[in-house]
């Protein structure tokens, strides 16, 4: 799905923002039905774990699966799923997003086990219905690599060797805050994200 958004195009524009602009873009009615309970954000490597907590700063209705720490949107999927519902008041959501549910360690196919289901996971399978995955146009996951690589996302140049992935996952959160201008006017290799490593 190609998302257009006013900002995109600004120099400003880091990649954590162009995140934000395609998780949101889920948050719409398509064919006639209501608009989606929840965005499910599935990330069965916990490889976008690093920038969760900055991008909650900047997200409100941005929810993680985890252990149970309401002061910091987090705890397991029964909790989740009663903020969802809105059985609970707080911590309050705003009314204009869907909530978006960070579910580290957790892949589509984990959802759509059925029956097979793990039991801490089980609260959630109902809101693939009532929601939207947020996934690639093949019903993948979004990797870190593949999104910033992806015709469909970011459209950047880059390796696809190992010390290029494994540089970029070490230097994530630094990239996060990049301009995309900047990352998009030449091949990336290993040594670009590992200079983003270095303090000035």
């Amino acid at each position: 799905m190609k998302v257009k958004t006013m900002n995109s195009s600004s120099p400003n524009t880091t990649v954590l923002d162009r995140l934000i602009e395609h998780l949101r873009a889920r948050d719409i009615a398509l064919d006639g039905q209501a608009r989606p309970t929840a965005i499910l954000w599935t990330d069965p490597k916990s490889e976008w774990q690093p920038i969760v907590s900055t991008m909650q700063t900047k997200v409100e209705e941005l929810l993680v699966l985890g252990e149970y720490a309401p002061e910091a949107r987090t705890g397991p999927a029964i909790w989740l799923r009663c903020l969802v519902d809105k059985v609970l008041d707080e911590p309050a959501l705003p009314e204009n997003h869907a909530p978006i549910l960070y579910l580290p360690g957790v892949g589509r196919q984990d959802l759509r086990a059925g029956e097979e289901c793990r039991d801490d996971l089980k609260p959630l399978v109902e809101l693939m219905f009532r929601g939207a995955l947020w996934s690639q146009p093949n019903g993948n996951d979004w990797r870190v690599l593949t999104f910033l690589t992806s015709k469909n996302a970011l459209s950047l140049d880059m390796s696809r060797d190992k010390a290029t992935t494994e540089a970029l996952l070490r230097a994530l959160s630094e990239v996060a805050v990049a301009p995309v201008a900047q990352l998009s006017d030449r091949r990336l290799e290993a040594d670009d994200f590992d200079q983003l490593l270095i303090p000035d």
